[in-house]
């Protein structure tokens, strides 16, 4: 059987893990959220007017 020590530390490993997965989660959301309102900014500013999902279709079809 693993000793109090061992499991408390473990236990703190896997807290630490899920923080900086949640952390990691909410700055790719981040990203993407403040990447699209720029997008539909300038596409706007282009005199075309377009959501995000429609700028990154349009742009995949480009590939």
């Amino acid at each position: 059987m693993a000793s109090e020590k061992t499991v408390k530390f473990m236990l703190g490993c896997a807290i630490v893990a899920v923080a900086l997965s949640v952390l990691g989660y909410v700055a790719v959301f981040w990203h993407n959220y403040t990447g699209c309102q720029q997008l539909e900014a300038e596409a706007v500013k282009n005199g075309k007017p377009m959501s995000c999902g429609e700028i990154k279709a349009a742009a995949k079809a480009q590939r």
